[in-house]
């Protein structure tokens, strides 16, 4: 056996030996924890928030707060994954822009330069929600393992759309008090793949959608050209090219970040194009062996410059509402675009679909599929300018299918029943 095969081993057999540990114990303890918090007067409820991208929990949280049962609390805990001290400040300053625009009572959490959180134990924290599953995304002040006396809660950051044991299988999912997540299907994934995660999972809806599907929500736009003549185009580029030991590699900025930029340049007097990166693209960019924080800097603001161009990090609900069409290589917006029903288009990579579940699988059918600059231009012109778009009809009916959310409720309504219905509240 080779050294580095024996490393992989001999971690493999840590971690679940360790994990089996911490399963053991905090499975043990969760029913206990739920019954001395079912009997307190109000419940605090904890979300962690990363970035304005990430957080998906508007509705949810409006329906907590008009309960006097319930004590919701925003604590700013941006990702220290791939984030410089320059990447998490503007997250911290873009959330508060955004608590702040709505009214949201939250925490300022984090300290930038030294990378430390408050004591969350102070808060007295009952439920609380993390923004990702996986350990190490947020200061070590917030490890789900320092919290003996609180249940977890996870809402997916994103539509889980892969297939991997990472996405059902960490130690969190399995020590998780309630997972709420999108339909049925997921159901199955957890049971195939996690040891106890499974037990615990509400199929509720996805919360983003209670924003897309509400007609009467008020919409900011967000584009510098009030013209309808032109096309409003969406490029969201995925940031998973660098890591060379990562199995799921779909991005293909690399190789088209210059085309897409002139391109949109050409096509001035028929488009406006928005830059809409992933939010760990800048930081994988920043420690790039090519790229770095300049060069990476500068070509955000490219697109910031152009008539017809625009750079849009953060909240996205806006930006697709009020869109014509989406090109990407990302793995959540593959599901999250259907829910405005608008014409998507997937730049492939060899072999994409080999990474995708079932979900993935009718999410990416529904797209039209591009694998050269001249496959976009294509579906520029005849799908979206010509408006000739065939797969309307096979999107609206993976809407109706998999997407909007049960019981007749929104997927907030549902999230909070649950949450009621547990508590005894």
């Amino acid at each position: 056996m080779l050294k580095s095969q024996l490393y992989d081993f001999c971690a493999r057999k840590y971690h679940f030996i360790r994990d089996s540990y911490y399963i053991l114990r905090y499975r043990n303890n969760m029913e206990r924890v739920q019954k001395v918090i079912s009997k307190k007067e109000v419940v605090n409820i904890v979300f962690l928030a990363m970035n304005v991208s990430m957080w998906k929990y508007d509705k949810l949280y409006e329906l907590l707060k008009s309960d006097k049962c319930f004590n919701p609390i925003i604590v700013l805990a941006p990702r220290i994954v791939d984030a410089t001290e320059v990447i998490r400040q503007h997250d911290i300053d873009s959330m508060k822009a955004y608590f702040d625009k709505r009214g949201y009572f939250y925490i300022d959490g984090y300290d930038v330069i030294n990378n430390h959180g408050i004591n969350l134990i102070d808060l007295n924290p009952d439920l609380i929600f993390y923004t990702q599953p996986y350990e190490n995304a947020i200061c070590k002040q917030y490890d789900f393992l320092r919290f003996r006396k609180s249940l977890f809660c996870h809402i997916p950051y994103a539509f889980i759309i892969v297939k991997y044991n990472w996405n059902y299988n960490l130690l969190f999912f399995n020590i998780c008090w309630k997972l709420f997540y999108p339909n049925k299907l997921y159901v199955d994934y957890f049971k195939s793949y996690s040891r106890y995660g499974w037990k615990n999972l509400a199929v509720t809806g996805y919360p983003i959608a209670d924003l897309f599907l509400d007609s009467s929500r008020e919409i900011f736009f967000p584009w510098k050209l009030k013209n309808d003549k032109l096309k409003r185009i969406i490029w969201a580029p995925h940031h998973s090219f660098a890591r060379k030991k990562e199995k799921f590699q779909i991005a293909n900025f690399l190789e088209i970040y210059d085309s897409m930029y002139y391109l949109a340049k050409e096509l001035a007097g028929k488009i406006q194009m928005a830059f809409k990166p992933h939010p760990h693209l800048k930081g994988v960019l920043y420690k790039h062996p090519d790229w770095g924080q300049k060069k990476t800097d500068d070509y955000y603001k490219k697109w910031e410059d152009l008539d017809n161009t625009l750079l849009h990090e953060g909240d996205y609900v806006d930006l697709f509402k009020t869109s014509d069409a989406l090109i990407h290589d990302s793995g959540s917006f593959t599901v999250e675009y259907l829910y405005v029903n608008k014409p998507v288009l997937h730049i492939d990579v060899a072999n994409v679909t080999e990474h995708f579940n079932s979900m993935g699988l009718l999410a990416y059918n529904a797209h039209y599929k591009a694998k050269s600059m001249a496959d976009i231009k294509q579906f520029l012109f005849e799908v979206v300018i010509a408006e000739n778009d065939p797969k309307r009809m096979e999107r609206e009916q993976l809407l109706k299918t998999y997407l909007l959310p049960p019981n007749g409720k929104t997927a907030s309504e549902n999230i909070y029943n649950e949450i009621k219905q547990a508590l005894h509240k």
